[in-house]
């Protein structure tokens, strides 16, 4: 299979980070909750140097890239939205 540089772009840490970044952004405004309260850059100073995402991003790619392991954004607490600490890989 050939990837465009786009396709293999969303293949890379900070590929992924940025998808996941305009994924919680789309849903922040969508649930009408609170939008992230960092910005791009922010988010991945924060993950592209976190282990758990790196493992997880790891696990991923020796997957082949199965959907089921790939790395995901989620809200601790449900009720509020986006936030730097109630976010977790």
């Amino acid at each position: 299979m050939n990837l465009n540089s786009t396709q293999k772009f969303r293949r890379t840490p900070k590929g992924v980070l940025t998808n996941l970044y305009s994924k919680m952004k789309e849903r922040a405004k969508n649930k009408n909750i609170d939008l992230p309260d960092f910005d791009l850059k922010t988010f991945h100073e924060i993950f592209l140097e976190d282990k758990k995402f790196l493992r997880i991003f790891d696990e991923w790619e020796k997957s082949n890239y199965t959907k089921a392991k790939k790395p995901s954004i989620d809200r601790i607490n449900n009720k509020i939205g986006y936030l730097k600490n109630n976010i977790h890989i």
